[in-house]
């Protein structure tokens, strides 16, 4: 079994609004994912699964547009993925809490690369 996290776009999983966290809870479990837990009201939903890694990204996105009736954006990042990440750290001995990762589902357009380069570099440290 892998661990992934999924990570709900404008979603907040409460006791009442969009998306109730039991019945996210049990949408998850209908679609085979295991050991499923949720953090607070955010919509980042962190499981287990024996499928492929792609069954395992593309499921909740199909599952959630039948539940909410429209498309929900759904990010899915293997545990490894994430661990990739954490070590790729490029202030490892700042305070965590001002630092921020960005997923994106598709690669952005190299002239958005090259403006968020230079403006990070015309800002400094």
């Amino acid at each position: 079994m892998h661990g992934y996290i999924a990570l709900l776009r404008a979603i907040n999983a409460v006791g009442t609004g969009t998306l109730v966290k039991a019945d996210l809870r049990r949408l998850c479990e209908a679609i085979g994912f295991a050991e499923m837990r949720t953090r607070i009201a955010s919509g980042k939903t962190v499981f287990r699964s024996t499928s492929a890694a792609v069954q395992a990204k593309t499921a909740p996105d199909d599952a959630l547009a039948v539940h909410a009736g429209k498309p929900v954006a759904v990010l899915v990042r293997a545990g490894a993925e994430l661990a990739t990440v954490l070590a790729g750290n490029p202030f490892p001995d700042a305070a965590p809490n001002p630092a921020v990762t960005i997923f994106l589902g598709t690669a952005p357009a190299a002239e958005s690369i090259e403006l968020a380069r230079h403006l990070s570099r015309s800002r400094g440290p």
